[in-house]
């Protein structure tokens, strides 16, 4: 029995997958380019390969899971589009993350970084000096990722709200099209335009002028029917109307109308 299919096509993933994909990205290429900050800051010079190597992945693994911590909470915090909520989170995460920063550059065995090389990149700092430090990075470089992040959800909830107005703009179109199809409907009747074609064949035929008035008076009678979607117009439709009766019962060419039958000899 084959399986049921599946809801989205192969290759493709949900929005709020997606979604969440491209924030901890974004997170992580913010970590990273923290990370490189922090290492140019202080540059390790005359430093052993393997402890370079060591202290770069130290500043690169402590600055992303930074990154993805931001990511996250700026995420969850941006669920509902609110300059107070994302503005706490900025504030909150400031703290909490400059702490937790300061403690693992404190003890620095939490970074994987042996004594000796935390001797030679100068790692022995006081926990004040080192949440003074992060917190100024955390306050400043997150205030921008977190201003990114804000601005990207205005732009995003604008075009779908311009995509909504344009589509209710299409849809009040289709109805006042309809609106003016249905009035069209009503206003025109297949009778009297019937009769009017017949009777304009025979006069151009005996009466040129005479045939000549009578399309002047079936094009007002048409203008009018077109126009007459609006309750102000019905008399004006129906006067035109009669006109255009009145023109094709001329006596030198009567032809009897019946409202709702199309005259007799005339192609239906």
């Amino acid at each position: 029995m084959p399986w049921p299919p599946s809801r989205l096509s192969p290759g493709r993933l949900s929005p709020g997958v997606a979604g969440w994909l491209a924030a901890l990205a974004s997170g992580a290429l913010w970590g990273w380019a923290m990370g490189a900050i922090e290492t140019l800051r202080q540059p390790p010079v005359d430093m052993p390969l393997a402890q370079l190597v060591q202290f770069l992945a130290a500043m690169m693994i402590l600055w992303s899971a930074t990154g993805l911590c931001w990511a996250v909470a700026t995420r969850l915090a941006g669920q509902r589009l609110s300059a107070l909520r994302m503005v706490s989170n900025w504030l909150l995460m400031s703290l909490s993350l400059s702490a937790i920063n300061a403690l693992l550059m404190v003890s620095h065995t939490g970074l994987g970084i042996d004594d000796e090389t935390a001797v030679l990149i100068g790692r022995r700092v006081s926990f004040d000096a080192a949440y003074a430090h992060t917190l100024w990075m955390n306050a400043v470089f997150g205030g921008f990722y977190v201003a990114g992040y804000w601005a990207f959800l205005r732009a995003v909830r604008s075009r779908r709200r311009l995509a909504q107005v344009q589509l209710a703009l299409s849809d009040e179109a289709a109805l006042l099209q309809a609106a003016r199809l249905n009035s069209l409907r009503g206003a025109l009747q297949p009778s009297v335009l019937i009769a009017a074609i017949r009777v304009l064949r025979q006069r151009y035929d005996v009466d040129p002028a005479a045939a000549d008035a009578l399309l002047d008076h079936l094009v007002a009678y048409l203008r009018a029917a077109v126009g007459g979607s609006a309750r102000a117009s019905n008399a004006r439709v129906a006067e035109a109307r009669q006109a255009l009766r009145n023109a094709i019962e001329d006596p030198a060419f009567a032809i009897p109308i019946t409202p709702g039958k199309p005259p007799s000899g005339a192609t239906p």
